[in-house]
């Protein structure tokens, strides 16, 4: 095989990135590479399964000769010397579903996790939470916190914790404490993790803390000084003395203080050079020179410091505040295995970075065997991946860009242009890295390639994008720095689209008299009635700005336009009806019956007579609440009471119902975790955000991201007066990043201070130069969803110059825009290209809903055809045990469980145990690793182990055989075998060279030995799968194995044949 090409590509919008990546990947299939062996990375889940669906489907096409290969991959390079049968190929690829990599960055972090824990310093068994458990987990490792101080008779941790809030939230308004500790940790915890130890939160360069000046001689000498030239200026001198005297740092800033930092920022520069003018007061100019000019920069100067030393001091606040949470969160969720998928970035980053004992040491051969499994990279949207990310993987693509071999390649595409997650931390600026780390030359490094031609616009909307984006100058003279990255090639239809008809505008809401601002959303239901896209079959979008402007116009359109009109936004679905409302309350009030609120809300509702009637009032029906949870779940809870509301409510209506199916499903996702605490569970369903889709047969209103990847034959942007494009939003801290991570933190002054400090300024130039950016990739994106119609709608051009750089305005300069614009029936029509009545000989116009396509055969019977689907077997349901109904909901149960999964954990970090073993070691391992918190069944398990590791049992166990021996610790597999998929978890497995002893801890009670014998019984079904399953890990025979249950309770080893 010829060399394969590394390729860079940046994709502009519409034309065909996914499919690029599908020939990319068919390419490589078509070479007679292994489909697992192709690592494909997306950005969503959803672009991954599309990304899988366009490869079946185009083999399908392929294998029945629907498509020639030498069409399909013409330009490519190189071709193999015989076309391969492409139905081969579909089957081997759907053979090999569960070996494929194919999906998000995210998911590909978290599989690295679960199959190489102890090889990351993880304990086994380590899993990623999903969102609402990492939110669950923050909130019990904070109430962990607070109780812990509460509790502790060292006042010492309770005063660092109150001097650390009080000095991060000096000065704002909170409703309590407890809602401002969760929002700071929710807002900035990921912040302090990435800034390492902390030590760069409140380390402004150029600020030395000990050093604020003396503010008050400062004022007494500027007073001495300066002789303003009114008693206008004399009374504003005398004002700003007095204000400035008084001046609290960290608080709203008096007038007097503001108006003089005002004048100082405009001529801050001359001021230090020793001579400036200043306007001070109405009259003429003040000239300040020498002395003066000294003593005002000195005001100005203290005024600075003082500010900067208090935001400095709050921010370190902050940082212990951080600290502490930190290290409960550690004891309560992380060093459990518990890992949102931000800690599984970082932990992976760690363990690539230069020096790291993971990439270095012992467990140094992570990154060979994954190198070893994964020859060829792609990427999909590569300018949304963050450096974080990219630290990840680097390494692995270098490997494959030094291969010399020519068989191993790298391919990304992306758009810079399409940067709209900055705010996550997307870094754009990758695309000009890697191609500066491997230089295009001959064959090799990385080949750039630029694809500019649209497959979905019509040549009317792609003039509107050229003519708004293409002068380059333009752009940088009214956003300047804003352009780097955004390297914008005229767009071209392609052949098929060069005559499609369509059109853009530039629209104007009728400016009436008496009304400032007036809304767009009248000229969105003008046009929608004038283009009456779904009569039409035509798909529409209205793109806007935020989820909460998008709920507001959605609901004006459906009152004004008649017409189906669905708004792709988050919902809450416990929350927004009366009747999910009334069961949270209904747990409420059963969790804590002294809860008024609640009790008043039911009385009022519906549900009243069956919570409270003759003969059982409603303690009582909430003493059954509370037992149905606990013996059957928050699923039980909510089948019984549906049934009630639906005897109550007989007439209610579709959307309840829904809202009671979707609490049903909450119910049980919160089941699967095995929590019954009810006050986890209430703030688990109020917190659960559902994703609202929309349908082609509707008018779809969502914001702009939501919109990427999408297309639609009319889009309307009716948000184009918002704040301006390099506007740069209010934020509690400044952050500041460079190559290396996080440089320094600081808690944000008022922004009149930046022009004064020069590491402030540059901030704030870099911070409003990547709005900037990011505003004309927003602004891209938006334009370029369209296929036929395209609508910008604005206010009314301003009568004055606006100072600030809106959407609407930089419309107007890119276009050129001057005079009047042309009177349309509600609307004015500012500038406009195409066909204005496009839709009315659309193709639309006649377009039916497609025929359902006729299947001999469901496609899930075909795929088995090929591919049997794998019984799951797991070794614990194979035990031959019966359990009563009885036992299995009694109160005992749920202890029982939680000593055996204790126990368990205890065990696993016994690696060997000898004579020499400490005790306390072992039990500090414990505390470290926060296995105990002080409930009372860890009591019970601490003592069984204890008991346990000094008997005689444990020597067949735990006692190292030899030097090489290995010990495998709640190790998880997954395996075929027979036909049979085979999941389960080892406790502990001892392998010397050719034998293995396999260990399978109980801490079931067996009285007497024909209690002991029954057990062994009903476990050895279990043991047997287990064993087959070493054979199939080990490659060693079956009578190689030896194997034992350990009774923990009693210390009974008894073997198992």
């Amino acid at each position: 095989m010829n060399r394969l090409r590394h390729i860079l590509v940046s994709a502009s919008a519409g034309s065909g990135k996914t499919y690029q990546l599908v020939r990319r990947h068919l390419h490589l299939l078509a070479l007679g590479q292994r489909p697992e062996g192709i690592a494909a990375m997306t950005f969503t889940r959803k672009a991954a399964g599309e990304f899988f669906q366009r490869i079946l489907q185009r083999l399908s096409v392929l294998s029945q000769h629907g498509e020639k290969p030498e069409q399909y991959f013409a330009g490519m390079a190189p071709l193999p010397e015989q076309w391969p049968e492409f139905v081969v190929l579909l089957r081997r690829v759907t053979q090999r579903l569960h070996r494929l990599r194919l999906g998000t960055m995210d998911s590909f972090f978290a599989n690295i996790t679960a199959c190489f824990p102890l090889e990351l310093g993880l304990p086994l068994g380590a899993s990623v939470m999903a969102e609402n458990e990492s939110a669950q987990a923050r909130r019990e490792a904070l109430d962990a916190l607070l109780e812990r101080i509460h509790s502790s008779h060292d006042d010492h941790a309770g005063r660092a914790l109150l001097e650390g809030f009080k000095q991060a939230t000096f000065g704002i308004e909170e409703r309590s404490a407890a809602s401002s500790l969760e929002s700071w940790i929710n807002d900035h915890h990921a912040t302090w993790l990435d800034s390492g130890d902390g030590s760069p939160w409140g380390m402004l360069p150029g600020l030395e803390l000990a050093d604020a000046g003396n503010l008050t001689a400062a004022l007494n000498d500027l007073r001495d000084r300066f002789v303003p030239r009114t008693d206008e200026g004399a009374r504003f001198l005398e004002e700003l003395i007095s204000q400035a005297s008084v001046l609290e740092p960290g608080a709203t800033l008096p007038p007097r203080v503001k108006y003089f930092l005002d004048k100082t920022t405009a001529v801050w520069e001359d001021l230090k050079s020793g001579r400036a003018e200043i306007g001070w007061g109405r009259g003429k100019k003040s000239e300040l020179t020498g002395q003066t000019a000294r003593a005002w920069y000195g005001v100005a100067e203290a005024i600075l410091n003082h500010e900067l030393i208090c935001r400095a001091q709050r921010t370190r606040g902050m940082a212990a505040l951080m600290a502490l949470y930190e290290a409960e969160y550690v004891r309560r969720v992380r060093s459990r295995g518990r890992l949102s998928f931000a800690d599984v970035q970082r932990l992976l980053a760690a363990a690539t970075a230069d020096g790291s004992e993971w990439a270095d040491g012992e467990s140094g051969d992570l990154w060979f065997r994954l190198d070893g499994r994964y020859d060829h990279w792609l990427f999909d949207e590569f300018q949304d991946t963050s450096r974080v990310q990219w630290n990840v993987v680097r390494g692995l693509v270098d490997e494959v860009m030094q291969d010399d071999t020519g068989r191993r390649s790298f391919y990304a595409v992306g758009d810079p242009k399409q940067s709209i997650y900055l705010w996550r931390q997307a870094e754009p600026g990758l695309f000009d890295d890697v191609l500066r780390e491997w230089p295009h030359q001959d064959q090799d490094g990385l080949e750039p390639q630029t694809l500019s031609q649209s497959f979905r616009s019509a040549p009317a909307v792609l003039d509107a994008v050229n003519a708004v984006f293409a002068n380059t100058a333009g752009i940088e003279a009214v956003l300047p720095g804003c352009t780097a990255g955004f390297a914008f090639k005229k767009h071209v239809a392609t052949e098929r689209n060069q005559q499609l008809s369509g059109y853009t505008a530039l629209l104007s809401a009728p400016n009436e008299e008496g009304q400032r601002n007036p809304s767009t959303t009248p000229t969105v239901t003008a046009l929608l009635n004038e283009i009456r896209p779904l009569e039409r079959g035509l798909t529409c979008a209205v793109l806007v700005r935020g989820n909460k402007n998008a709920n507001d116009v959605a609901e004006e359109l459906r009152a004004t336009t008649g017409m189906e009109v669905v708004c792709e936004s988050q919902i809450h679905p416990a929350t927004d009806n009366a009747v999910t409302l009334a069961l949270l309350s209904l747990l409420q009030l059963a969790a804590h019956p002294g809860d008024t609120l609640a009790l008043e809300h039911l009385k009022m509702t519906p549900l009243w007579p069956q919570i409270e009637f003759p003969g059982q009032g409603w303690p009582l029906t909430c003493h059954q609440v509370r037992e149905s949870v606990f013996e059957r779940g928050f699923v039980g809870f909510t089948e019984v009471w549906t049934r009630h509301v639906r005897t109550l409510l007989p007439e209610m209506d579709a959307f309840h119902e829904l809202r009671l199916r979707q609490f049903g499903e909450m119910a049980a996702e919160f089941d699967a975790g095995g929590s019954r605490d009810i006050d986890a569970f209430l703030q688990h369903a109020r917190d659960m955000p559902m994703q609202v889709r929309g349908a082609a047969n509707a008018v779809q209103v969502m914001t702009v991201h939501k919109a990427k990847g999408l297309e639609f034959d009319v889009v309307i942007l009716p948000d184009l007066n918002g704040d301006a494009m390099d506007h740069v939003r209010r934020r509690s801290l400044i952050v500041n990043r460079d190559a290396q991570g996080i440089s320094w933190v600081l808690q944000e002054p008022p922004r009149i201070f930046a022009p004064l400090h020069e590491a402030l300024n540059e901030e704030m130039e870099v911070s409003k130069q990547r709005s900037g950016f990011e505003s004309l990739c927003r602004l891209y994106v938006a334009m370029t969803r369209a296929k036929r119609g395209l609508y910008l709608i604005a206010e009314p051009p301003p009568k004055t110059k606006e100072p600030s750089m809106r959407e609407a305005q930089f419309l107007r300069r890119m276009l050129g825009l001057e005079g009047d614009a042309e009177a349309g029936a509600s609307y004015l029509i500012e500038w406009q290209t195409g066909d204005a009545q496009w839709f009315a000989t659309s193709l639309g116009a006649t377009r039916r809903p497609p025929e359902a396509a006729v299947v001999p055969r469901p496609l899930g019977e075909l795929l088995r055809e090929f591919q049997p689907l794998a019984k799951r077997v797991t070794p614990s349901g194979e035990e031959d045990f019966q359990v009563k109904g009885s036992m299995l909901f009694s109160a005992g149960r749920e202890p029982g469980r939680r000593l055996g999964n204790l126990v368990h954990e205890l065990l696993a970090h016994v690696e060997w145990w000898d004579a020499t073993s400490s005790m306390a070691a072992l039990e500090s391992r414990w505390q470290a690793s926060g296995l105990l918190r002080g409930e009372a069944v860890e009591t019970t398990a601490v003592a069984m182990v204890r008991g346990l590791l000094h008997s005689a049992a444990a020597r067949f166990a735990f006692a190292k055989p030899a030097a090489e021996a290995q010990a495998w610790r709640e190790r998880p597999f997954d395996l075929i075998h027979q036909g049979s998929w085979i999941s389960g978890v080892f406790d502990r497995v001892v392998i010397q060279g050719n034998s293995v002893r396999l260990i399978d801890f109980k801490t079931d009670e067996a009285a007497d030995d024909e209690a002991l014998a029954e057990k062994v019984a009903g476990y050895r079904p279990q043991i047997m799968l287990y064993r087959q399953a070493l054979v199939r890990l080990t490659g060693l025979k079956l009578e190689q194995i030896e194997s034992a249950l350990l009774f923990t309770r009693n210390c009974r080893l008894v073997d198992v044949k």
